[in-house]
Formats: C-alpha cells, sequence, structure tokens
C-alpha cells in the first residue's frame, strides 16, 4: 500500500530515523484497554441509577462503535508517529493540527493532578490506614512525576506499564463482579423496574459528558506510529477487540453495582472504592485480607488507579517531538 507523502522536515526526519519497532499487537491491545477503561469514573456513571446503564449502553452503540471504525480506519491509512496531529495536518494544515494536539492534550494535567491523584491515595488510606501532613503531597507529587516519565521513556520500557495497568484493571474488576455475585445469592438484590431505565434529560446531563470521557483513547497508539510492527494490520485489530473488552468491563460492573448497592450509597469520584469494599465484604474481612501477605494482592489494588491512562500524554508529546513546525 502507498504511503502518503506530506511535506516535513529535516528535524522531523532525524528524530523519525532514532525510533525502534517495539509496540506490537499483544502491547497495542492491553494498552488501548489501560487507556479506556478507566476506574475512577465507574462509580460516577452508576451513581445515576439505571439510566446510566441505559446512556452507557446508547453510546456504546451510537458513538463507541462509529468512533472505533474510524479510528481503525485511520489508524491503517494513515499509521505514522504523531496520530491525531498528523491527520489534522493533512486535513488542515500545520498551524490547525498544532492547535488540535493542544486542545487534545490539555485536559491531561488537570486529570492526572486532580480526579487520579485523589483516587488513587483513597485507595491507599483505605488499605493502609490515614497518611497525614506532608505525607499527601510526597505522594502526589511522585504519582505524577511517575506518570510523566513512563508517558515519556522508550517504547521499549514504557510499554509494560499500561500493560500492568490493565491487567490489574481486569483482574479487580472480575474479583469485584464474582464478589457481587456472591453477595447476590446470599442476600439477593434489591432490583429496579423497567422504568428506571427510561432516560431523562436531566441524567444525560450529567452523565453524558462522563460517558464520552470514558469512551475515548483509541487513537493514542498512533502517537507511536512509526513504532508499531505492523500499524496497518494491528489497529483494527486491536482496536474493535479492545472496543468491545470496554463495553465489557464497563457495563458488567456497572450492572452489578446497581443491582448490589442503593443509588444513594454510591458517589462520584471515590464510587468504585466504595463498591469494592462493600461486595468484598461478604467474603472476607477487607483489609485483614489486604494487609496480610501475598504482597502482590495489596500492590493490585492499588494498581487500579495509578494505571489508568498513564500514557494519555504521549498523544501529544510524540507528536511534538518527531513533527516539529518548521
Amino acid at each position: 500500500m502507498t504511503q502518503p507523502v506530506f511535506e516535513t522536515t529535516a528535524t522531523a526526519l532525524r528524530e523519525k530515523s532514532k525510533l525502534q519497532r517495539h509496540f506490537r499487537r499483544f502491547d497495542v491491545f492491553f494498552y488501548l484497554i489501560c487507556t479506556v477503561v478507566t476506574i475512577d469514573t465507574i462509580g460516577a456513571v452508576a451513581s445515576n441509577g439505571a439510566q446510566g446503564f441505559t446512556w452507557l449502553i446508547f453510546l456504546g452503540v451510537l458513538f463507541f462503535l462509529p468512533y472505533a471504525l474510524s479510528v481503525a480506519e485511520l489508524g491503517s491509512a494513515f499509521p505514522q508517529e504523531g496520530g491525531p496531529y498528523v491527520w489534522s495536518r493533512l486535513a488542515f494544515g500545520r498551524p490547525l493540527a498544532a492547535i488540535n494536539s493542544v486542545i487534545y492534550w490539555i485536559s491531561n494535567p488537570i486529570w492526572i493532578g486532580g480526579s487520579l491523584t485523589i483516587v488513587s491515595f483513597a485507595a491507599i488510606e483505605e488499605f493502609f490506614g490515614p497518611v497525614g501532613g506532608a505525607g499527601k503531597y510526597v505522594y502526589a507529587v511522585a504519582f505524577i512525576w511517575f506518570t510523566i516519565v513512563t508517558a515519556i521513556v522508550s517504547l521499549r520500557y514504557g510499554k509494560w506499564v499500561p500493560t500492568l495497568g490493565a491487567w490489574a484493571r481486569g483482574a479487580v474488576l472480575t474479583f469485584f463482579v464474582v464478589s457481587v455475585a456472591i453477595f447476590a445469592a446470599r442476600h439477593g438484590v434489591h432490583g429496579f423496574g423497567g422504568h428506571a431505565f427510561l432516560p431523562t434529560y436531566a441524567v444525560f446531563i450529567a452523565v453524558v459528558p462522563v460517558l464520552f470521557f470514558n469512551y475515548v483513547g483509541f487513537e493514542l497508539p498512533n502517537a507511536a506510529g512509526d513504532e508499531m510492527k505492523d500499524a496497518q494490520r494491528d489497529v483494527p485489530f486491536t482496536v474493535l477487540r479492545s472496543a468491545a473488552g470496554a463495553v465489557l468491563l464497563y457495563g458488567v460492573p456497572i450492572l452489578a453495582i446497581l443491582l448490589v448497592l442503593p443509588t444513594k450509597a454510591v458517589t462520584g469520584i471515590g464510587g468504585f472504592l466504595q463498591e469494592f469494599l462493600y461486595g468484598y465484604s461478604v467474603v472476607a474481612d477487607l483489609r485483614r485480607a489486604l494487609t496480610r501477605p501475598p504482597a502482590n494482592v495489596r500492590r493490585l489494588a492499588c494498581l487500579t488507579c495509578p494505571g489508568p491512562r498513564t500514557w494519555s500524554s504521549s498523544g501529544a508529546a510524540r507528536p511534538a517531538l518527531s513533527w516539529r513546525p518548521a
């Protein structure tokens, strides 16, 4: 297949020559799962009751699927390093592509330094006890800088962070759903009528922005397009499969939360952590179980928060390095 040719610079070509193809299909798939599935927003969706599940499925069909198909096409047709920057540049030119990259990336510092750090810290306090004084600030700074370093190191090493994050996410969500099933078998579920799923404008305004945030990120691996083993084959393969996996990883836990816990008991930022504790209580004492060996169980629980989208800044960072304006 003939690759599109467009104007570039000597600096861009020199930077591109340093790239190595370390990004395999296996890596891209788990990268996407880690990018798209964000545990810290599950509680926010579930707090809107059964309507949250309705809008999850509605947007999954009418937004998520077309978006996945579009990215699969763009990523295979234009697999150059830079992803969204390159696509915007081919369509609208360099100035608008640069503006698009800034707008695309700018929410990440707010998100990483805000809700993501808060949820991660809340998990540590819940499982290991209160951390007061300067400890909070030391942890927050270390967490943020770990995220930054992970986004800019070579893919040869950095790709393992989102991969481990995806594994941890899958393991914790599976454990949570199993614990809810055990709870339901012993104590039953409170349930809700079919009318609870009927959409309303008020819940639409509350939950759809969160779902839009959840349902984006498929284009991120293409920021490292020239570092993929075979972008034209791997991008469609991984995008479509990770899309199906993401809907399941969102839908099943949210439905489980709605069946077990009353909507009033679900909070936004810390919602999933609260549900995790609630569902586990029927199996064993959570604090006692997670503060004893093996240590990897404790680490797994905490990785669910540091993991999400640690590479999301690479969507603009890599284009900036490889496709500098003249």
